[in-house]
């Protein structure tokens, strides 16, 4: 079952991400034409910094899901309720606090932007359309949510947020085709996340009908949240920090370049971390159940071998393709060049030190080991602070990209970590890592030395993705059937099984 509903979730998730990135290229791309790269660097930004308010809220989610595996695992009902009733106290009191940040931040922020065709009241009001978007989730679903994840339903979840994707898509293209001011667009689309928010709320309450609020809220469910915080502000200060860097110190310009590139590799990253979320609750419950430490190793080999494979397979084939795409992307834009080479090397190695540890993270996260990491989560977010502030003045974005990739190197001791906490050797992982970077290569080969990599539209570029999907595919299938032959039909014929039943 738990195999089942993981592969629920990691197919569902890869939809709504795939639906997320087509969003993406949208929408981004019409604010460009329509208003400017000004504009465009303004939205990301004030998204980006209406993001933080997520740390007034932070480590919430996580010690709620870590708290719920046993009682759901158990069938405890009385315990599920109590620890929902605490996440829908400490939710509406984030949420106060939440409006009172969004309020300042609706007059104050305007003062930072320095770009004379942009209206102070224009990004007030771009500021409260954004900001009651995140404020209507922490009076609405936020307690729903860590139900669903804890119980493997993260599919429902990516099902009522393809929803959200494509009603926010329609109404913002909409708004733009008829002329409307920017603000007015985003203030519009908070119809999307209504949407989504009486979605997700008529589920739970139909498919659980058992679950109450009116009982007396088990506190004790957040007492690893403070651990939990340590973590999410070392991720937030480590993928937060470029764009308010870019903002306090370069222009608007640059956030733009940057959005567009990261467009791309939090699309990317995205699809990789369905993995993530859609195995962590199983194997939380492996802990709980304090089952065979066999069984958990042998699952945790399986999906650390599976994960490997598409690691490769995605950023190699982002390092090919990135460029062309940017070009395809951003042709006719004649205001700012965004094709940058370097630039894409520092986002590939960024995505491939982020995720190369998720096999790792996901255990650490299962057993609820935030306390025993988070001198290492403050040390990462350090390093990548400092060295992005002093390395902006003198290189712009290439500088605090360099920033993150220092703090992301220094992280990757977890992976010694997390295998000590299972009790399994790290070679066959070392030799996993060593697999990535040699197929990684092969792939990348033939195309930066005698075939050419050109796209001149969409649709050279979807021949030209096809035709190098298909040689990564090979190259990585062939690496691993040479080299672990056994373990990847164990993978096979587990996935197998699951689509039969």
């Amino acid at each position: 079952m738990r195999t089942k509903r993981a592969l629920y979730n990691t197919l569902t998730a890869i939809l709504m991400q795939l639906i997320n990135f087509g969003a993406g290229l949208i929408i981004p791309r019409l604010i460009i034409e329509s208003y400017g790269s000004s504009v465009n660097g303004l939205v990301v930004s004030v998204v980006q910094f209406i993001g933080y308010l997520y740390l007034i809220e932070v480590g919430i989610s996580g010690a709620l899901n870590y708290s719920l595996y046993k009682p759901l695992t158990a069938g405890d009902q009385t315990a599920v309720n109590r620890i929902l009733a605490a996440a829908r106290q400490t939710y509406r009191q984030v949420g106060l606090y939440a409006s009172g940040i969004v309020l300042i931040l609706m007059f104050v922020y305007p003062l930072f932007v320095m770009e004379e065709s942009i209206a102070y009241s224009d990004v007030l009001l771009l500021v409260a359309a954004v900001g009651c978007a995140s404020l209507l989730n922490y009076f609405t679903i936020a307690k729903y949510n860590a139900l669903l994840t804890a119980s493997q339903s993260n599919y429902i979840l990516s099902i009522f947020r393809i929803v959200y994707l494509v009603a926010n898509t329609l109404i913002i293209v909409s708004m733009v085709q008829s002329g409307a001011d920017y603000p007015w667009v985003y203030a519009a689309a908070l119809g999307a996340q209504m949407l989504q928010a009486v979605g997700i709320t008529w589920y739970v309450r139909r498919k659980y009908p058992d679950v109450r609020f009116d009982v007396e809220p088990d506190l004790s469910a957040l007492a690893n949240r403070n651990n939990v915080l340590v973590h999410e502000l070392s991720r937030m200060a480590v993928f937060g920090s470029p764009v308010i860097l870019l903002t306090l110190f370069a222009t608007l310009t640059d956030v733009s370049i940057y959005s567009v590139y990261a467009l791309v590799f939090t699309g990317i990253n995205m699809l990789i971390g369905v993995f993530n979320n859609g195995f962590t609750a199983g194997f939380g419950q492996l802990f709980t159940q304090k089952e065979l430490r066999r069984n958990l190793q042998v699952s945790y080999s399986q999906y650390e071998l599976l994960f490997y494979m598409i690691l490769t397979f995605v950023y190699a084939c982002a390092w090919i393709l990135g460029l062309p795409f940017v070009h395809v992307y951003t042709n006719g834009i004649s205001t700012t060049n965004y094709e940058d080479a370097i630039v894409l090397l520092l986002f590939v190695g960024i995505g491939v030190l982020e995720n190369w540890k998720i096999p790792q993270s996901t255990i650490i996260i299962a057993a609820g080991h935030f306390k025993q990491t988070r001198h290492r989560a403050i040390i990462e977010a350090v390093i990548v602070l400092v060295a992005s502030t002093i390395l902006v003045f003198p290189l712009g974005l290439k500088g605090v990209l360099i920033g993150s990739m220092l703090g992301l190197a220094y992280r990757a001791i977890d992976l010694l970590y997390a295998h000590k906490l299972i009790g399994i050797p790290f070679r066959p992982t070392l030799l996993r890592l060593v697999r990535v970077f040699v197929a990684g290569a092969i792939i990348i080969l033939p195309f930066q030395t005698f075939l050419p990599v050109r796209a001149d539209g969409l649709w050279s570029w979807v021949l030209l993705a096809l035709g190098v999907s298909v040689w990564a595919g090979l190259v990585v299938l062939a690496a691993n059937l040479l080299t672990e032959r056994k373990e990847l039909m164990a993978v096979v014929s587990r996935v197998g099984q699951v689509f039969k039943r």
